[in-house]
C-alpha cells in the first residue's frame, strides 16, 4: 500500500478556516491536480462540501459518518481503516479535512506540503504531523500569490 498525504499549511499550523481554505492558490490548486490526476482521492465529507465538486479524471472516495450519504460520482465509505484496506494496492491520496489527516499520518509514506511562510487567521489546525518522521525530499522554490508566499516540499517517510 502507498497512502499519501496533500496538504496546505500555514507557518503556524492552520488549513483550514470555518470549513474554507483560508487562501485561494491557483498555483497549488493546479499541482494537487497533476499529482492525484487517474488515481484515487480520499477526503473527508466537510473537505468535499468546501470544495463543491470531485476532482475528475480520479476516483474519488468520501469519507462520511452518514451509512445513507450518496455523492454523484463519488464513492462514498464510512471507516478509514476499510478505505485503506479496500484500495491496499493502490497509491491512495489523502487530501483532506484535519480529521482524515489525523487519521492518515500513521499510514502515510508520502507528503506533499505545500509550506505557507506566513502566519494565516484560521480555525482549523493541521494535527498528527510529526516532522521527525520525515524526511525532505526536494521542494520548489518561493511562490507569492494572492498575498500568499508558499513553497512546494516534498517528503519520505523516514
Amino acid at each position: 500500500m502507498s497512502l499519501s498525504i496533500i496538504v496546505a499549511m500555514s507557518s503556524n499550523k492552520v488549513i483550514g478556516k470555518d470549513n474554507e481554505l483560508p487562501w485561494e492558490l491557483p498555483t497549488d490548486l493546479k499541482r494537487i491536480k497533476e499529482i492525484t490526476d487517474n488515481n484515487i482521492i480520499l477526503m473527508g465529507r466537510k473537505y468535499y462540501d468546501s470544495v463543491g465538486k470531485e476532482f475528475t479524471n480520479s476516483t474519488n472516495i468520501v469519507l462520511s459518518r452518514d451509512p445513507k450519504l450518496l455523492i454523484k460520482d463519488c464513492l462514498v465509505r464510512n471507516d478509514f481503516n476499510s478505505v485503506v484496506e479496500e484500495f491496499k494496492d493502490k497509491e491512495l491520496f489523502v487530501i483532506g479535512g484535519s480529521d482524515i489527516y489525523e487519521m492518515a499520518f500513521p499510514l502515510a509514506d508520502k507528503l506533499y506540503l505545500t509550506y505557507i511562510t506566513d502566519e494565516v487567521e484560521g480555525n482549523v489546525i493541521l494535527r498528527g504531523l510529526n516532522s521527525s518522521e520525515w524526511l525532505l525530499n526536494g521542494f520548489e522554490g518561493h511562490i507569492k500569490e494572492n498575498n500568499i508566499t508558499y513553497r512546494f516540499e516534498d517528503y519520505q517517510r523516514v
